[in-house]
């Protein structure tokens, strides 16, 4: 059986609604959140 993590922004803030409420719509947190993704896994060494 695989394992589970709530998503992050429960871990933190309890819910959706109140990640929301701290960090913006859920859309903006969806676009930033997929928008810094490749830079995470850059193997670019000059970065």
């Amino acid at each position: 059986m695989p394992l589970w993590f709530p998503p992050k922004p429960k871990l933190k803030y309890r819910g959706i609604r109140e990640a929301a409420k701290a960090l913006g719509n859920v859309q903006a947190i969806r676009d930033v959140f997929l928008g810094f993704q490749p830079y995470l896994y850059d193997q670019d060494e000059t970065a």
